[in-house]
């Protein structure tokens, strides 16, 4: 699923955009699927918290998350619970900021 909807925002970025019957057409990015996995978050939350931590270094402080790539309302709840429980605090205790500040 990731990788078509990568393939999707490809066709977007990259022209006119081909839409047929309301749906996005995806275009091939160029991308393997080994690109587009590492370019996403779809991880643990130990690799997770590795990950935003490179970008926390550049001084990045601020992310927009899309957690419902096709996933059911109780499976995006749990994945935000998780974000919220064991990614955050390591972030904060990284950057020497106190949990409450990035709740």
């Amino acid at each position: 699923m990731a990788a078509g909807n990568d393939q999707r925002h490809h066709n977007l970025r990259s022209g006119d955009g081909e839409v047929i019957e309301g749906a996005i057409v995806p275009h091939p990015s160029g991308r393997s699927l080994a690109d587009v996995e590492e370019a996403l978050l779809i991880t643990s939350a130990s690799e997770l918290a590795d990950k935003l931590g490179a970008y926390a270094e550049l001084r990045v402080d601020e992310f927009i998350l899309n957690m419902s790539f096709g996933a059911s309302h109780r499976d995006v709840m749990a994945s935000l619970e998780l974000l919220a429980a064991k990614v955050m605090p390591q972030l904060a205790q990284a950057d020497g900021v106190p949990d409450a500040v990035h709740a």
